[in-house]
């Protein structure tokens, strides 16, 4: 493993390496550690020998690991942070939403709470409710009971 924080690497393309090292030089472009590349010199297109594969003879496609190539590697790395950070500003917001909307409601149900019992009003129906709570009467027995504390009422009053 390389222990170094520059890794010098002369006349060579990235598919040049070994496997292991094109591994090495990945890992450590991920930690941001420089990559030093010399660029493959290319020599005049008279001296070179023609082969069967063009592209490797031509001056500028060796696929060496340049500053240009560091460079769009650094800038896909700031567009995956930035795009990864958006997204989790997105759900943020939205957490935070959903939070204020839960506050509202919870704010609304002790509005009307408070409301209840400071406007506590005891009315014959209301008097009536409390008193059958939880129990199964009759009608009748509800309209009788509703009219005596109606009757209650008035006779206070």
């Amino acid at each position: 493993m390389i222990c170094h924080r520059q890794l010098n690497v002369t006349n060579a393309r990235f598919d040049d390496f070994s496997k292991s090292n094109r591994t090495v030089v990945k890992a450590l472009q991920r930690r941001g550690i420089d990559i030093l590349v010399t660029p493959v010199v290319p020599t005049p297109l008279g001296d070179t020998p023609i082969s069967h594969n063009s592209n490797a003879a031509m001056p500028g496609t060796s696929r060496t690991l340049g500053h240009f190539q560091l460079r769009l590697c650094e800038k896909k790395k700031m567009r995956k942070d930035r795009i990864k950070a958006y997204r989790t500003i997105e759900k943020l917001n939205k957490k935070v939403s959903e939070q204020a909307e839960l506050i509202e409601k919870y704010k609304k149900a002790l509005n009307r709470q408070k409301y209840k019992l400071e406007h506590n009003k005891n009315t014959p129906r209301s008097k009536m409710q409390c008193n059958l709570a939880g129990s199964h009467v009759s009608h009748k027995v509800r309209r009788t009971l509703l009219f005596h504390n109606a009757l209650m009422s008035e006779s206070k009053n």
